[in-house]
């Protein structure tokens, strides 16, 4: 073994078994083997093969090279018919396995005991919905530490609740979730506390070593990094804001999308797109439908509607009776792959409307495009008012039943494409994503200095 390699120190990453997840996590990776750290990343076989196919640059220029710094390991869940290899992954995961993976990976602790004894590791880095990474490592005397894929805004918010089982506001009011959110949340569970644990295993969050990892800019979250920092009495880290690989692989369809968006004028046009693992339903595309043609902008929408795994084939079949022939000449409707960061930077953009899941958010800020905020799920909807805050974007509000309503939404299109407000989101937005730019790479080195003294604290210790 060269001196070099007996050196460097050796990392174990397990992330969460999301799309979403996995990317960030290999993201950090990829800063983190750059720095003197050997990377275990621990999967399943099918979250794996994702990276192998979605890093492909990254890692197939390096696999059976000598100097890759990253290498797979494969997880294996409990064995349960239920739940065969392909659905190990939230992706494209029918709901009603979804407890039943959630299980399977609570109850993966021992399995990945034996992987922590073969690699040895110096240093343990892991996600949420799971609490045996830090007590394996406590007992085996490793360093262990959360990485947090959501800002900091979002992250404080729930683990208020969690601290203090829903008893305590949270200290800024500007950030809150709908009532009919916060009511159904109550009365569904008796114990924040509990209800948080279970499903996001906050109890091992809160076991992190010393520090938390997160992936935000902290230049526009300072007060609530702050903030959970005094809630966990953990030093949190920005490592960010790192955003999953931009450049896309080239697809035939690729090129009839940028032709199609060169000959609109200049941020005229919406970018519609909710991710490939978030479940908008039927009511609710119909509704954006009406929204998009009542609007009368331009528009590219890159529709996913999973049906028992795969996207449903009969995609007339959810949108509206003669929708596509109404908006042909200024809408587009995607229903696979689309270029997402062609598009995203395309000077015909002018807004970008989404869930406010933790990457589209990035994505956002990355490359100055505003935000129409369409939250789905319970985290999103403090991340969409966090955009808000930021002066970078606005929120599709629902009713007070929680439905989105495409007046609404017209309202809301209009406000960023055609008026001034637009003008005035893209100003800001713009001037955000430079000085992004212009930072990048500074927050990951304080993280690596941290995670290299943890590391070798605990050597010297041993």
């Amino acid at each position: 073994m060269e001196e070099s390699q007996r050196n460097t120190l050796k990392v174990l990453m397990v992330p969460w078994l999301a799309h979403g997840h996995a990317t960030s996590f290999f993201e950090l990776a990829k800063r983190l083997s750059k720095c003197n750290f050997y990377v275990y990343f621990c999967s399943t076989p099918i979250i794996l093969n994702f990276l192998k196919q979605s890093q492909s640059n990254y890692y197939f220029s390096n696999y059976n090279h000598s100097n890759t710094n990253i290498e797979l390991i494969e997880l294996h869940l409990p064995s349960t018919l239920e739940l065969p290899l392909e659905n190990q992954t939230t992706k494209g995961l029918p709901r009603h396995l979804f407890p039943i993976l959630l299980k399977c990976y609570k109850n993966a602790g021992p399995i990945f005991s034996n992987i922590v004894t073969n690699v040895n590791p110096d240093l343990i880095i892991y996600d949420i919905f799971q609490n045996w990474a830090p007590k394996i490592a406590s007992t085996l005397h490793i360093p262990a530490v959360s990485y947090i894929i959501l800002g900091a805004a979002t992250t404080s918010f729930f683990y208020n609740l969690y601290a203090f089982d829903g008893s305590r506001d949270f200290p800024f009011p500007e950030l809150f979730l709908p009532r009919y959110r916060l009511e159904k949340l109550c009365s569904e569970n008796a114990s924040m506390t509990k209800f948080f644990d279970d499903i996001f295993a906050l109890s091992g969050l809160a076991m992190s070593q010393d520090i938390i990892l997160i992936n935000n800019w902290k230049c526009t979250e300072t007060k609530y990094m702050e903030y959970f920092s005094d809630l966990t009495k953990n030093k949190v880290i920005s490592v960010g804001p790192l955003i999953g690989n931009t450049e896309s692989k080239p697809e035939d369809s690729e090129d009839i999308i940028i032709k199609w968006l060169d000959k609109k004028e200049p941020y005229s046009t919406l970018y519609a797109a909710f991710g490939s693992e978030c479940v908008v339903n039927k009511e609710e595309i119909e509704e954006i439908a009406r929204g998009l043609e009542l609007s009368n902008v331009n528009f590219i929408w890159v529709v996913n509607f999973p049906s028992g795994g795969k996207i449903s084939s009969g995609i007339d079949e959810i949108l509206p009776e003669g929708f596509k022939e109404r908006v042909k000449e200024r809408g587009m409707i995607v229903t696979k792959w689309a270029p997402q960061a062609k598009i995203l930077r395309h000077f015909g953009i002018g807004g970008f409307l989404n869930h406010c899941g933790s990457n589209f958010i990035l994505e956002s800020l990355h490359f100055g495009v505003p935000l129409i905020a369409m939250p789905v799920l319970v985290d999103q909807f403090i991340a969409a008012r966090y955009m808000v805050e930021l002066g970078v974007g606005l929120e599709v509000e629902r009713n007070e039943n929680g439905k989105v309503k495409a007046e609404e939404m017209v309202k809301v299109i209009k406000n960023v494409i055609v008026e001034k407000k637009g003008n005035e989101l893209r100003g800001k937005s713009r001037e955000l994503s430079e000085k992004m730019k212009r930072e990048e790479g500074k927050e990951i080195d304080e993280a690596v200095v941290e995670l290299q003294k943890l590391c070798l604290k605990n050597k010297n210790l041993s």
